[in-house]
């Protein structure tokens, strides 16, 4: 293997996450997802073309971990979509950003026709 393969394939063990206090919560690390995984949550929200639900929480569910393990299964996403903007919108900036997904716009317009 090349040397400059090797360097590439030791970043995968680099996926960035943070902790976000989360108030009447406490702690929860949100992690950035792999370009792989990024690929899966872009094919998930668009399939169906507008019919897909929960844009924001099932982002959440795939990124948020307690003890390296993820907090909610994708089926669970639905049950983070009814909480309220003001406890999720903080954890769903800090995972776009680790995910590389940019500004919130680049999400927002694959969600608009889905509220």
């Amino acid at each position: 293997m090349s040397d400059l393969k090797s360097k590439f394939l030791a970043l995968a063990t680099q996926v960035p996450s943070e902790i976000v206090e989360v108030p009447g919560v406490g702690a929860v690390e949100v992690r950035g997802l792999t370009v792989s995984g990024r690929d899966q949550w872009f094919e998930m929200i668009n399939a169906g073309k507008g019919k897909h639900k929960n844009v924001r929480a099932s982002l959440l569910a795939l990124c948020m971990h307690e003890d390296g393990k993820r907090i909610f299964s994708d089926a669970e996403a639905s049950e983070i979509g009814k909480l309220p903007p003001s406890v999720v919108d903080g954890i769903f900036e800090v995972a776009s950003r680790l995910s590389g997904l940019g500004d919130q716009g680049e999400t927002e317009g694959n969600s608009e026709s889905a509220r």
